[in-house]
């Protein structure tokens, strides 16, 4: 079995615009409305045999949402769309 774990970055940079470095072929409000629109696209590829696991840091904390198991696509995307940009990046600790 494969094993994806993912860490998704909530901060509080995230509800800033995308700048001249981070532009696509879609307009979103906010970096974070673009991160949750290429996880919406993503998952549904994401083989449903994998186990997935997901830690975010955004403005409700810096902690595991879904620990990494098998069969939680579910899970994943239902954390994925609440999260709420705010706070810091805590990638050092």
């Amino acid at each position: 079995t494969r094993n994806f774990y993912f860490i998704f970055d909530g901060s509080g940079s995230m509800s800033e615009s995308l700048t001249r470095q981070c532009t696509g072929d879609r307009r979103f409000g906010s970096r974070l409305e673009g991160a949750k629109w290429a996880v919406e696209r993503f998952l549904p590829l994401m083989p449903r045999d994998v186990n997935l696991g997901l830690w975010i840091f955004d403005t409700d904390g810096n902690r595991e949402r879904v620990p990494l198991g098998p069969d939680n696509h579910g899970a994943f995307l239902t954390e994925v769309r609440k999260i709420r940009a705010g706070g810091n990046t805590p990638l050092t600790e």
